[in-house]
């Protein structure tokens, strides 16, 4: 079966020193996201990259048309700036089309491990977008888990058994009677495979 023996099995390869990583490991550039106002006060919605140090936002309105745009915090006006060097849009361009080849990656992995169950391919396509592109099952009551997501005193997994969707989360709680924490294990089943609940965050 695919993927069974050889989990980066047709997996794209790039140099990164001396080390090769396949492409569904490799980690994103982008720094974060940002919803902001221009210099003419338009709200845009952006992705935001590290640039030899500097931070740019990209911009781009698919939907209208319109040419990829690049911004600057300025921090002056406490607002953005718009950037007209051709170098900087190229190195941001080239930064965003490594990063949804890498995501297009790990869904085409996910589903390759998931041998088309679809409920499966979306929790390790989660789990892949979390753990940067590895897959690290977690085994627990006879249920083989993947963690999705985690806050600051919990970790959430997703697994799945004869077709059916467990969530767990696993964290401290509290013994009022010995006074002290302990970790605490909770289990329980989805009956509605498109609703997890809260899962924490990356």
């Amino acid at each position: 079966m695919p993927g069974k023996n050889n989990p980066n099995e047709g997996a794209r390869q790039i140099e990164t020193g001396r080390e090769s990583l396949p492409l569904h490991e490799q980690k994103y550039h982008y720094a974060g996201f940002v919803g902001a106002q221009d210099s003419n006060h338009q709200w845009f919605d952006g992705v935001e990259y590290l640039v030899s140090g500097e931070k740019y936002v990209l911009v781009e309105d698919t939907q209208l048309g319109l040419p990829p745009r690049i911004f600057k915090r300025d921090l002056k006006e406490f607002g953005f700036i718009l950037v007209e060097d051709p170098k900087i849009l190229e190195a941001v361009l080239a930064f965003s089309r490594h990063d949804s080849e890498v995501q297009g990656a790990r869904h085409k992995r996910a589903n390759q491990l998931a041998e088309g169950d679809p409920i499966l391919s979306r929790v390790l396509a989660t789990h892949m977008e979390y753990s940067d592109g590895k897959v690290e099952p977690h085994e627990e009551d006879g249920i083989v888990f993947y963690q999705v997501g985690r806050n600051a005193s919990h970790e959430f997994y997703l697994g799945m058994k004869e077709g059916r969707l467990f969530r767990m989360s696993l964290g401290e709680d509290w013994n009022e009677e010995k006074q002290e924490t302990f970790l605490a294990k909770n289990i329980s089943e989805l009956t509605n495979p498109e609703d997890w609940g809260y899962v924490g965050h990356y």
